[in-house]
């Protein structure tokens, strides 16, 4: 059975046994707060509540006397944890969240009460259109990460941390209505769980969001607070997953063979080093090398020492070392270019070390700014600047989105879409035997490695993977699921370092008023940089 009511000119339909319950925190909110119960007001609510938070003026009263009821703290609860309060409070089957400051009409509500009427568990309101901005901010980042984590792109920047949004009582049932108060953590428990998420309707909430001053960053800041909170949320979903799943967060190592380099002795014993090099190569060297033949001819004339790992590789390939007499480890499975370049950064000698996978067709001359950046003391570690892929990005590969998600976790917001993940890359000795040569194979726990140590790693120049990479390759070098698990490595290692929030704030929230120890905040201190021993789970 259904009841028709009409506000305003449009018809609503509401199902008689489905109970709604609008939820609205706000403090400080006297100017709005009315105009906001008033429309929610038009949706017939079974419960309507209020939950006030450390307001000093008369946003409790007004609420009140629009018949709203009123839970009302004397101090600020932090960001989010009100919404969990009155979930937490309300009896329904219907869930629909506001905010105290955003005045939206009713029939601009109804779209999300409706899709959780008809089936749908998790309703959001679309901000997608910010995918298309040429330059997006951390939050955009954050959320486009976590979606291409859970294999969601298709929601792009579509989560709980924009309102309005709905949930029906299953979803809350099966999430713990107390997850509320982490709105991304919310959103990646719905996700894993599978259940039927909608995008409801489009409302520009942006442009009507009160600026806060916590939205400015202020002298020294490297991003304003609130987008700091979000990350963190972001960060302590990831986090969840993590623990939900593995340390690559369920993702595939690929065909990469890790625990060849525990092997390695039987394929390096009898590699004799020539006198120490200056600078050293270290060529990954499959079936799938390109253009393999140019670029030996072009290095064999300059006084670099080559270390090839060839792995996989036809007898056409073998023939080609043997041809320039060039000396070459050979592995006869395929191990990961990854893998390869552990295992040759033990044979190097060279005081400057680059690393190439040799499927990403390049010439001698690009080698050379790796290394003279090296050479000169302006970095420790030199990267392929893939700068110009923060774009628009609804066309972003995952490699550029979670290289930029991990650069921002580690407060290097500079690096923007490069990373180890990416090469070629270069390292002098002592970056090398700081992070250890084992860790290469995780090439995000590496580059994260070098920023908590405190190295100076800088982009140098750019090797277009999109252009160079012929089409039957891309799949290979670009392998998604091998790239995501390599991300969530990564974080697993930052949050243990820093906790389950990667060191990133909690919006002052008092998450003790929910009743959950879990939730309680998790102060990390005495931060100390871990030996290479905490990071053998890399070899297994």
């Amino acid at each position: 059975m259904s009841t028709n009511w009409e506000v305003e000119g449009i018809l609503f339909l509401r199902k008689k046994n489905k109970k709604l319950a609008i939820i609205i925190p706000c403090m400080n909110e006297e100017s709005t707060i009315s105009a906001v119960i008033q429309q929610a007001k038009k949706l017939n609510p079974d419960s309507l509540i209020v939950v006030v938070n450390g307001s000093s003026d008369r946003t409790a009263e007004l609420a009140r006397n629009e018949g709203a009821e009123v839970i009302e703290y004397d101090y600020p609860l932090g960001n989010d944890v009100g919404r969990a309060i009155g979930a937490m409070h309300a009896k329904a089957d219907i869930y629909l969240f506001l905010d105290g400051d955003l005045v939206i009409p009713a029939e601009d509500l109804y779209p999300f009460v409706e899709d959780i009427e008809n089936g749908a568990d998790m309703a959001l309101n679309s901000i997608d259109w910010v995918a298309r901005f040429p330059a997006p901010h951390a939050p955009a980042i954050a959320r486009y990460f976590i979606n291409i984590v859970q294999g969601r792109r298709d929601l792009g920047l579509e989560n709980v941390l924009t309102v309005p949004h709905a949930f029906s009582r299953r979803a809350l049932d099966l999430i713990g209505k107390h997850t509320l108060a982490i709105p991304q953590l919310a959103n990646a428990k719905v996700l894993e769980r599978n259940l039927k998420v909608t995008v409801s309707n489009n409302i520009n909430v942006l442009a009507i969001n009160k600026k806060r001053d916590n939205h400015i960053a202020k002298a020294g800041e490297l991003m304003p607070k609130a987008y700091d909170r979000m990350h963190g949320d972001t960060v302590e979903a990831l986090w969840y997953l993590i623990g939900r799943t593995d340390r690559r967060g369920g993702y595939s190592q690929g065909n990469r063979k890790r625990k060849t380099y525990s092997r390695r002795h039987a394929y390096t014993r009898d590699w004799k080093a020539k006198r120490p090099a200056e600078s050293s190569i270290v060529l990954s060297v499959t079936q799938n090398a390109v253009y393999l033949r140019q670029l030996l001819e072009q290095l064999i004339q300059y006084d670099i020492e080559l270390i090839p790992i060839v792995h996989d590789a036809s007898p056409q390939v073998i023939q080609i070392f043997k041809r320039y007499q060039i000396p070459f480890i050979e592995i006869p499975h395929f191990i990961g270019h990854d893998v390869a370049f552990a295992i040759g950064s033990e044979l190097a000698t060279g005081r400057n070390i680059v690393f190439h996978d040799t499927t990403i067709p390049i010439d001698s001359l690009s080698f050379i700014p790796f290394l003279q950046h090296l050479k000169h003391g302006q970095a420790d570690i030199t990267l392929n600047d893939h700068s110009r892929y923060l774009g628009k990005l609804e066309g972003m590969h995952a490699a550029h989105i979670g290289n930029c998600f991990v650069n921002i976790m580690a407060r290097k917001n500079d690096l923007s879409a490069s990373s180890m993940l990416l090469p070629p890359y270069g390292m002098n000795r002592n970056a090398l035997e700081r992070i250890g040569s084992f860790v290469l194979m995780s090439p995000c726990v590496a580059h994260l490695r070098a920023l908590h140590l405190g190295l100076k790693v800088k982009p140098v120049v750019e090797i277009d993977y999109h252009e160079r990479i012929n089409e039957t390759l891309k799949p290979i070098v670009l392998n998604q699921d091998r790239i995501i698990g390599d991300f969530m490595e990564g974080i697993y290692y930052w949050t243990q370092l820093f906790g389950k929030r990667g060191g990133f704030h909690d919006g002052d929230r008092i998450r003790s008023v929910l009743n959950n120890d879990w939730m309680m905040n998790e102060p990390v201190k005495n931060i100390q940089t871990p030996g290479l021993e905490s990071l053998y789970w890399i070899l297994e």
